[in-house]
């Protein structure tokens, strides 16, 4: 009788052990970044063999004239391929990217081929405008034109695309009527 009572208490420690591990494999793990310096996304680079297998969840706190520019050069680095979420906010009012920002949207366009499975994309920092940026924003191979081109080319999966509250710019703008008219979102919500 003891022999079955043991046998049957090592079967349930083994059974909860087993639903306890699948519910901490399923738990999304976030990387969330505060403010990142040149340094900090060299760390985060450095961590990135450990935190690879994990990371299905990227933040990063922008503080006033983030340099997507460095994000940009740092993400292919980082081997995040099951990444599902990439959020780039900022908890400080009128914070905004850097003015050469244009291009960097565009480098971090090139590394949304790298995420296949993002499910969500959200930008809450503003690109501070100006007379003499207006030919750059209507330029679709650039800023947010170049990003939701590179979104609706490689990210199937989207269901979620946060854009700034000042605009996208015209060639931003050209580039959400196109993906959106081909549907290259189709379980966007």
């Amino acid at each position: 009788m003891e022999r079955r009572r043991a046998a049957a208490m090592r079967s349930t420690v083994r059974l909860v052990s087993h639903a306890a591990r699948a519910f901490v494999d399923a738990l999304p793990r976030r990387v969330h970044v505060i403010s990142p310096t040149e340094r900090d996304l060299g760390a985060l680079v450095a961590a990135a063999p450990r935190l690879a297998p994990m990371a299905r969840d990227l933040r990063v706190c922008a503080s006033y004239g983030f340099d997507v520019a460095g994000l940009a050069a740092a993400l292919p680095r980082l081997g995040f391929s099951e990444l599902t979420s990439l959020v780039i906010y900022t908890p400080y009012e009128g914070a905004y990217f850097q003015k050469d920002t244009y291009q960097a949207l565009a480098d971090l366009a090139a590394c949304m081929a790298l995420f296949p499975r993002l499910e969500a994309l959200e930008v809450h920092v503003d690109i501070p405008s100006d007379d003499e940026e207006e030919e750059e924003e209507a330029d679709p191979t650039v800023g947010f034109g170049a990003l939701i081109d590179s979104a609706a080319r490689h990210l199937p999966e989207l269901r979620v695309l946060w854009l700034p509250n000042g605009g996208v710019g015209p060639g931003g703008d050209r580039a959400l009527q196109q993906a959106l008219s081909r549907q290259a979102w189709p379980k966007l919500q």
